[in-house]
């Protein structure tokens, strides 16, 4: 129920113009700290009540990432992401998360499993870098490239590997991932 709250408040902000910082200079997140719980532990929720089997929960959660305003606005609110000033598309945040729903629809929908942007780079790199074995097949078995450069570590296998997910690196390795890239 707190996740579904969470979401239903994110959504009722999509058209509102919200400032980070107020005329009289007070923070945002001090005027308005309800949005910014909802913005910062939705996600935490909504794992911890399994986000992929709850309807409404379910529902909620596409309806924010299929809605441009409201995910741009919960973005706005609080990035989940360490690059700052970079806004990536829906299908990185929902590998970065490990919404396997989510990125499954945006699939589905047409979306380019391969667009470069943010931290990591791209969507492989943010799935490998976070552990999400099941996104990472997901991802790879509609055509995400696992030689794809750029981002913090350079490359997918480079993210997996700094980041000590040794299945991750054997999934990588299984499907052409160079070790000399």
């Amino acid at each position: 129920m707190i996740a579904q709250t969470c979401l239903v408040y994110l959504l009722q902000f999509k058209n509102a113009y919200i400032s980070i910082t107020y005329p009289d200079g007070q923070p945002f997140c001090k005027a308005l700290p309800l949005i910014c719980y909802a913005a910062e532990n939705w996600l935490d929720h909504a794992k911890a009540a399994n986000v992929e089997e709850g309807n409404t929960l379910k529902r909620l959660s596409e309806q924010l990432f299929m809605d441009w305003d409201a995910f741009l606005k919960w973005v706005e609110v609080i990035d989940i992401d360490e690059e700052e000033g970079s806004h990536p598309l829906p299908l990185y945040y929902a590998t970065l998360s490990g919404l396997n729903h989510i990125l499954a629809l945006l699939l589905h929908n047409g979306v380019n499993v391969n667009d470069q942007g943010g931290f990591y780079g791209n969507a492989l790199q943010a799935a490998s870098s976070s552990g999400h074995r099941d996104v990472v097949e997901l991802l790879l078995s509609n055509g995400a490239d696992v030689n794809a450069q750029g981002g913090e570590y350079g490359n997918v296998l480079q993210a997996a590997l700094c980041s000590d997910h040794r299945d991750v690196v054997e999934l990588l390795l299984s499907n052409g991932a160079d070790v000399n890239a």
